[in-house]
C-alpha cells in the first residue's frame, strides 16, 4: 500500500485550495498562494520521513491535475 502524502492545488470557483486525502485547506485568491502553502506542507511531511507528492491544476481552467513533485524517499520504520 502506497502511503504517500499527496497534496493537490485545485481551483474552486474563483478561489484556490490545497486538498489532501483528509481535508481541503484554505481559500486563496491566487494559485501561487495555495502552492506556497502546499510546498510548506510537503516539506514538513518529508522532514518527518514521509513520501510526498504535489499535484496542481493549471490556471487556464483545465481541470486535470499535473504532477509537480514526487519524492522517492522511503519512510523510516
Amino acid at each position: 500500500m502506497d502511503m504517500t502524502q499527496t497534496y493537490a492545488v485545485i481551483a474552486c470557483g474563483k478561489e484556490w485550495r490545497v486538498a489532501s486525502r483528509r481535508a481541503q485547506i484554505g481559500r486563496f485568491l491566487s494559485r501561487a498562494g495555495a502552492l506556497a502553502v502546499a510546498v510548506g506542507l510537503i516539506k514538513q511531511a518529508a522532514a518527518e520521513g514521509h513520501k510526498v507528492a504535489l499535484l496542481a491544476q493549471n490556471e487556464d481552467g483545465d481541470a486535470s491535475l499535473h504532477s509537480m513533485f514526487h519524492s522517492n524517499h522511503t519512510p523510516r520504520t
